[in-house]
């Protein structure tokens, strides 16, 4: 059994401490990892906070055989993925690779469904290989795809720009090292991007995060807040509606970027969560640096005048695989992509005493 240094407690005492519900206990007790031990023993006394996921929705039955290489959600909750034929294709190893893939391994992309509420459309499109792809969907019905890396010359893309038919219709730059993507409500498009690609493209890309509109002119880079430091890498990204938020290596601030384009930052004890959701008073964070975006590393802070305050940990329910997909955050809503299945959660649910 493994001690805790801090309060001396054995694991499953921490648990047991820490989260009251019975269904949770043997599902955290079951994991002994440090990232799950230093969680739960953040707060030992109190017990944990319910993060209630809903399915929104289960496109399982539409797969036929292959599978889902990545999802993404759009600014209207509009669900793309991205779907595959299973296993690598026989040409991969003719084809030059922008970077050997560490994220995927390569695939033969062959379709997109697009889900919203109840309506749920497959659009075909020609057959490519895809590497690590994000994808987002956009206001036109149609869609947009970005490999995470693309190779260093002149004639290089990485964005290919699909009509709602699947018609290719425009390619262009969004350049290399790409950690997120999201469109906002004007298919505009957000560009997060890590150390890789901050320090080896130059041009827009230096900055770290970049807003381009849906032909990939660059619109808007980003300009570190008074006090502030520069995006060495960035870790998290929010966009919603009224504003953009984002959390980045190496000062681990989270800093609010307006409509105006006016940023405004709150320091954090974090060290790279992958996920920052908030509401007017609260912040959610998912994940830490080198851990990826583990389910069991959710914590709730209160939003202070100045930094991030009385953490609270947080745990899912239904209590997901360590790893999901994807995880996205739009404004109070966290969406996490399982395969074929979306679930949903809004902090703004959670009990307004926690």
């Amino acid at each position: 059994m493994v001690n805790d240094k801090d309060t001396g407690l054995e694991f499953k005492e921490l648990i047991a401490r820490t989260c009251t519900r019975p269904d949770l206990l043997g599902v955290l007790a079951a994991d002994e990892s440090p990232e799950v031990r230093t969680a739960v023993a953040a707060n030992p006394c109190r017990p944990a906070t319910e993060f209630r996921l809903r399915v929104l929705v289960d496109l399982s039955d539409r797969l036929e055989g292959r599978e889902v290489q990545a999802g993404g959600i759009g600014a209207d909750e509009t669900v793309a993925l991205l779907l595959a034929v299973p296993g690598v294709p026989p040409e991969r190893a003719s084809l030059p690779s922008p970077h050997p893939s560490w994220r995927d391994p390569a695939r033969r992309v062959t379709a997109v469904l697009l889900a919203r509420g109840d309506a749920v459309r497959e659009v075909p499109i020609e057959p490519v290989i895809r590497y690590s792809p994000f994808i987002q969907p956009l206001s036109d019905g149609g869609f947009v795809i970005v490999e995470s890396t693309v190779a260093r010359t002149d004639d290089a893309h990485n964005a290919d720009r699909y009509d709602g038919s699947g018609r290719l219709v425009a390619q262009f730059l969004l350049y290399d090292g790409i950690e997120h993507l999201l469109a906002d409500g004007e298919d505009r498009l957000w560009v997060g991007y890590f150390d890789e690609g901050i320090f080896g493209n130059g041009a827009h890309a230096a900055a770290g995060l970049c807003q381009f509109d849906a032909s990939g002119q660059a619109l808007w880079s980003f300009v570190p807040p008074e006090g502030g430091e520069r995006i060495d890498d960035c870790y998290a990204l929010n966009v919603a509606d009224d504003a953009v938020w984002t959390h980045y290596y190496s000062c681990y601030d989270l800093v609010r970027i307006g409509r105006d384009g006016a940023s405004r930052r709150w320091t954090t004890p974090l060290v790279g969560a992958g996920i920052v959701a908030r509401d007017d008073h609260r912040v959610l964070t998912v994940g830490a640096y080198g851990k990826g975006q583990p389910i069991d590393l959710c914590h709730l802070w209160d939003l202070g005048a100045d930094g991030l305050e009385h953490p609270r940990p947080v745990v899912t329910f239904p209590f997901l695989e360590r790893r999901t997909h994807q995880v996205f955050a739009r404004g109070p809503i966290v969406y996490f992509v399982d395969g074929a299945r979306v679930f949903r959660g809004d902090i703004r649910e959670i009990d307004p005493a926690e």
